[in-house]
């Protein structure tokens, strides 16, 4: 093998520095064939008779075959033609001196056999082709020499062996020389083919993802732009489609982040199968993967499509013995003549957003009511970053009622935000948009703030409550901000009482921790919205809660006795645990007379009390009577 291998890299070295030499050669026979075809036309004008025809016949026949020589030469490939395409015209022109010597003997052209033997060595591309060319120079040399000057035989001998002796050697020389410029040149190019395959194999692996072998981020975010970039016109309509696993974070907390990477390795084979070569897919980050899929422009086919996608990542995943179930949730947009990958993520992120949010494990695909929406979210950012917009908020206060005594001993502090440019605009808009910018935290402190002045201006006998967002209870700095600002207003901490939903609570990992700091700084905990279907009961003994607040869809209907017995069990496990509860909804005298009979502690509604203005807050509870439900329906 070893052998085999040694005599193909001596041929493949042969055929390479014969093609070196190619460029030499094709000279050497331009400048045989140019000097012959002026010799030809020298010899019509000094020759005549035989000898014109045997000199011009020689001549012409070596120019034609130099000629030939360059076409071939152009053309072949194999040291062995070379050789003997070179040998041949070698010969022409040793036959050239031979027969003008025979013709004509002049002593003093016996030196062209040196010159030829010297010109052989120079042009040989290797020693089987050149030794014999020198030796058949020489032998027609001493040929000539005994024939017609045996006397010089002593010193062309001697001058025929230097002169041969040195050529072979410095034509050695040059061949090693360009051998070695051949092989530095091989080097170099198998250099840069290995660095090549380095940089496509470095490529490949920072365009891929380490653990599911997807393309990642990188890959995604090029290909998007080679697409968009492409002209539209004649091809298929190019979706996107953004996706987030529902439910993932839960999976790495129980089960560890072994069991989570496998679970996201499962999820890459299912998406690959499902694409199976008619869409890109990537994962772009922690759980989060985007799909380019060229195809129809239906809504309905890729709404389908998708949802063929999602039903097959909600069936259960069996990984190590264990039985996983996740749900996906994604928003797509189809790209147009004039997207920009910005926009077109900018609407995809924005779907799946909407989907998250009002329907998870679907897709919603961007429409026009949703670019409506996102125009209305813009330009409520925009109005929200402007200097007055403090100045624009307004904190009204909606009683809270003791039920035993029907006196007010409460209020939630409501926010309110009426722009001179956009009108009123709802709570959940304004924190919508305040979330997604991060500033949601600056709006809590701003009502916090507002709602500390009322509280030095009524009875402190009477509590103040304020809402959390969940970007506050994630946010050890917010959190500092709020028991600090708190303090500095010297309001008893008992009297300020935080709300935050079931939602928000659920991620004890997250909040807990900040829980326990407002506790442990004299604050009430009060957790809103129980019973709408997110907390369970073992979530009241690991929080601090304070209090109650059951969603008024349990009494909406007074007569449904589902809703009653339920109302009924949540107050009674608050009172088990020794915390308050807080009916809201409260609208009809039906709803508060059951609130009364389900034993209650506080009730909440526009029966009891609207949102009103801080002033009309401070007015109604300075009149406050005996019955103080009687004016507050008065005044409502």
């Amino acid at each position: 093998m070893d052998l085999m291998a040694e005599k193909w890299d001596k041929q493949t070295h042969r055929c390479a520095l014969t093609q070196a030499y190619l460029p030499i050669l094709r000279g050497f026979f331009c400048v045989a064939a140019a000097y012959y075809a002026v010799m030809t036309v020298a010899h019509f004008v000094t020759r005549s008779g035989t000898e014109l025809v045997w000199f011009s016949a020689i001549s012409i026949t070596t120019v034609i075959a130099a000629l030939i020589g360059v076409y071939l030469l152009a053309r072949s490939r194999s040291p062995a033609q070379v050789d003997v395409i070179v040998l041949f015209i070698n010969l022409l022109v040793l036959s050239n001196v031979l027969i003008a010597l025979q013709l004509d003997f002049n002593r003093t052209k016996l030196v062209y056999f040196i010159v030829m033997a010297m010109i052989f060595a120079f042009s040989g591309t290797s020693l089987r082709q050149t030794i014999p060319s020198i030796v058949v120079a020489i032998v027609c040399l001493f040929a000539q020499i005994f024939q017609y000057a045996p006397e010089l035989a002593g010193l062309y001998g001697f001058i025929a062996f230097a002169s041969s002796v040195s050529s072979i050697a410095i034509s050695a020389s040059l061949r090693k020389s360009i051998a070695l410029a051949l092989a530095e040149r091989r080097e170099a190019e198998r250099g840069r083919a290995s660095a090549e395959l380095l940089a496509e194999s470095a490529r490949a692996e920072s365009h891929t993802d380490s653990l599911t072998g997807l393309p990642n981020r990188r890959a995604f975010v090029e290909t998007l732009e080679n697409r968009i970039q492409t002209p539209r016109a004649g091809r298929d309509p190019l979706w996107l489609v953004v996706m987030d696993l529902d439910g993932f974070k839960p999976v790495n907390d129980v089960y560890g982040h072994r069991i989570g990477d496998e679970l996201l390795c499962e999820v890459a084979r299912r998406l690959r199968r499902h694409c199976s070569g008619e869409a890109f897919a990537a994962r772009v980050g922690g759980d989060e993967f985007s799909i380019l899929r060229t195809g129809s422009g239906d809504l309905q086919e890729m709404q389908l499509w998708c949802d063929q996608l999602i039903a097959d990542l909600a069936r259960p995943f069996e990984i190590e013995g264990k039985r996983i179930h996740i749900s996906a949730s994604a928003g797509c947009e189809i790209a147009s003549a004039d997207d920009t990958s910005a926009a077109l993520l900018e609407n995809a992120d924005y779907a799946l957003l909407h989907a998250k949010r009002n329907s998870k494990g679907s897709a919603v695909v961007f429409d026009a009511c949703h670019a409506q929406a996102m125009e209305e979210q813009f330009q409520i950012g925009q109005v929200m970053s402007s200097d007055g917009f403090e100045s624009e908020l307004e904190v009204l206060f909606q009683p809270q009622v003791e039920l035993s005594s029907n006196r007010i001993v409460g209020a939630e502090a409501l926010l309110r935000w009426t722009s001179p440019t956009l009108g009123q605009v709802s709570p959940a808009k304004l924190i919508a948009v305040a979330e997604d910018a991060g500033t949601v935290s600056r709006i809590t402190l701003i009502a916090l703030e507002k709602t500390l002045e009322v509280a030095a201006h009524i009875p402190e006998s009477v509590s103040l409550a304020v809402n959390l967002s969940a970007m506050d209870l994630r946010s050890d700095q917010s959190m500092r901000k709020i028991i600090d600002l708190v303090r500095a207003s010297r309001c008893r901490p008992e009297r300020l009482e935080f709300e935050v939903t079931e939602t928000v609570a659920i991620d004890t990992h997250v909040a807990l921790r900040n829980f326990e700091r407002l506790a442990q700084a004299g604050h009430r905990i009060a957790l809103d919205d129980f019973g709408s279907g997110y907390a369970n009961f073992s979530l009241l003994q690991l929080l601090p809660i304070h209090s109650l607040k059951l969603d008024k869809s349990l009494i909406e209907r007074p007569s449904d006795p589902v809703g009653r017995e339920l109302a009924r069990a949540v107050i009674a496990m608050a009172r088990v645990l020794r915390i308050d509860s807080i009916v809201e909804g409260i609208e009809t005298p039906y709803q508060l007379a059951l609130a009364h009979a389900l034993g209650a502690t506080r009730g909440q509604g526009f029966l009891l009390g609207k949102p009103m203005k801080a002033h009309d807050f401070e007015a109604l509870l300075a009149k406050q009577t005996d019955s103080p439900t009687e004016s507050m329906r008065r005044s409502a």
